[in-house]
């Protein structure tokens, strides 16, 4: 082979600068889908497995649907305030808030099948749905006539409101929108309770001197 037939050093220079271009290039291209992890992860927390609820199973336990519920919110609560940190009158707008929520209901339930969306959906609408939210609607009641922390009474209040968001994010997922979601069951009395529910709130620190203050 002859001299002229040899890579040129200004080929050699050439592939290099190639080389070097495209690994700029793909190092520029994966900053968006980092970014957008970050974002999602920054809006939606990314810990709330909505499997542990126990709505997919066959008989739900309110003690575990509430353990998840103050977690929901709890996590939320947070993302909210990480979001806003720098728009207090953001922060304090109850609509964004309630919207944030359902967002973060919808992307918990992206990665769930049509067969479990429909279990969770027949136990909340159905006869343990409409106990439950009687139970939380009830329990917020009592928590904001006794209780002096705003934050505890805005947990309380926020239970029924995500038990609502839940369904209607679920209709969502199951192609159906513009949905009403009927009221829970008529509980105006600590006596309405059983012995599980009164156990279940426990289990989220509303106790029984709460239930029974007034009622």
């Amino acid at each position: 082979m002859d001299f002229d037939s040899k890579p040129s050093c200004w080929s050699f220079a050439k592939r290099g600068a190639l080389s070097v271009f495209r690994h700029i290039v793909s190092v520029f291209q994966a900053i968006p889908r980092g970014l957008a992890l970050l974002v999602r992860c920054r809006t939606a927390p990314c810990s709330l497995d909505i499997r542990i609820s126990g709505l997919m199973t066959k008989t739900p336990q309110t003690a575990r649907t509430l353990r998840y519920l103050d977690h929901l919110v709890k996590e939320t609560d947070i993302g909210w305030a990480d979001v806003n940190d720098d728009n207090p009158e953001r922060l304090c707008d109850q609509v964004a808030r309630r919207s944030y929520s359902r967002n973060v209901l919808t992307a918990a339930l992206e990665g769930q099948s049509f067969n479990a969306c429909t279990r969770m959906l027949a136990h909340l609408e159905g006869e343990y749905g409409q106990h439950l939210r009687g139970v939380l609607d009830f329990a917020a009641e009592q928590v904001g006539q006794t209780e002096e922390d705003p934050v505890k009474v805005s947990t309380a209040y926020k239970y029924p409101l995500f038990v609502e968001d839940l369904i209607i994010a679920l209709h969502e997922r199951l192609g159906c929108y513009d949905v009403l979601v009927d009221p829970g069951a008529d509980i105006r009395r600590y006596r309405d309770l059983t012995s599980r529910d009164i156990k279940a709130l426990s289990c989220v620190g509303i106790g029984a001197d709460t239930l029974t203050a007034n009622a």
